[in-house]
């Protein structure tokens, strides 16, 4: 795995990340905070971005190119293959909480192609007024909350077809 700085230009979004909802949702300067803060990572296949149990910080990643593989406990739970898709958001959630205990991570991801992803470092909403943070949460929760929707509604699908094939056995 291979982390680059990021150079952004203020007020653009490169044509690469246009495809992130997240980013086309918040405002100019927000965005500009956003990505201020960001590195991008180069992953090979087999690369580990997040390791299950270990403290990763406050960190979240952006997928921006790729498919990665979510195990927990040595066993696959799911992949994740759409651009624009938050990784390890839950140490996100934790933090903007306020819960400054533990952020252990709770599930390892590894590229199961090349891929490339947005590491975001929220620490500068510490050094934003109230009401930008606020405000930038208020944009994130919603993003996260969709994604979250979208997750379980696929999560109820494979349950469902699961329980049919179990009841026809």
């Amino acid at each position: 795995m291979i982390e680059y700085p990021y150079h952004h230009q203020s007020g653009k979004l490169p044509s690469s990340l246009a495809s992130v909802q997240f980013l086309t949702t918040v405002s100019n300067d927000c965005l500009d905070d956003v990505l201020k803060h960001t590195t991008i990572i180069e992953c090979s296949p087999g690369d580990v971005i997040i390791e299950e149990g270990q403290d990763g910080g406050k960190y979240f990643f952006i997928l921006v190119k790729g498919l990665v593989q979510i195990v927990k406990s040595d066993e696959e739970i799911g992949r994740i293959g759409n651009p624009g898709e938050l990784i390890g958001e839950q140490a996100l959630l934790k933090g903007a909480s306020g819960d400054s205990g533990s952020t252990e991570r709770t599930a390892t991801v590894k590229a199961l192609e090349h891929t490339f992803c947005i590491k975001v470092n929220p620490s500068y909403l510490d050094e934003l007024s109230d009401g930008d943070r606020q405000a930038y949460y208020a944009v994130l929760y919603r993003f996260i909350a969709t994604l979250l929707a979208d997750r379980l509604s696929q999560a109820n699908q494979r349950i469902a077809e699961l329980e049919k094939r179990l009841s026809v056995s």
